[in-house]
């Protein structure tokens, strides 16, 4: 029932370069709103939990590398609510991944660890305890080193970096700098540009 809400496109498309033409094609992943994913939330509430689970605040994240997360929201009255924060840049490389990772939050709400009695739960949901891992470099500003051509991130500019990886290797007895290559496109810890 569920699953022709996540939406794949195949854009195709000509270019001429000088005489060369290119053929390109993308493939365009459209996520859930948080409106569908509450409507989801629901669903599977009431066919695998029979509507015992609390209401939940749903919302996708710019910021978080990792799949999900279910945490209490402790508000100033007093009160406290649930919320599950799922993330944009992971589901857009993984976008088959919304469901199973929802349905893993959901599981929190009733079982913080991840131990035996969770993986019981996992199973039984169709979803499973642990998700890939996002590889993105940590900094904004690029630097390769001149000697070993390695690429490293920094979270500032400075000129006189030295290579770590030929420091530690000793490949040169002089002192090997980082040359500043640019300026990424995409900084984890900030809204992604839509």
């Amino acid at each position: 029932m569920v699953f022709h809400h996540l939406k794949l496109y195949i854009i195709k498309w000509s270019i001429t370069i000088e005489s060369n033409t290119y053929n390109i094609s993308a493939m365009i992943c459209i996520l859930p709103d948080e409106i569908l994913l509450k409507k989801l939330f629901r669903h599977f509430n009431k066919i695998y939990w029979d509507n015992l689970l609390p209401e939940v605040t749903i919302k996708w994240s710019h910021r978080m590398l990792t799949a999900g997360r279910c945490c209490a929201v402790h508000k100033s009255e007093g009160s406290m609510t649930w919320e599950i924060m799922l993330s944009w840049k992971y589901h857009m490389r993984y976008s088959g991944e919304v469901l199973t990772t929802l349905k893993h939050e959901m599981i929190h709400l009733k079982l913080p660890e991840h131990d035996d009695i969770f993986a019981k739960e996992a199973k039984r949901v169709g979803t499973r305890i642990y998700s890939h891992i996002l590889n993105i470099p940590a900094g904004r500003y690029k630097y390769q080193c001149t000697q070993c051509h390695a690429i490293f991130y920094e979270d500032k500019i400075n000129l006189l970096l030295q290579c770590p990886k030929c420091l530690k290797n000793c490949i040169s007895k002089s002192l090997c700098f980082l040359e500043f290559t640019g300026i990424r496109d995409y900084v984890p810890g900030t809204k992604v540009r839509e």
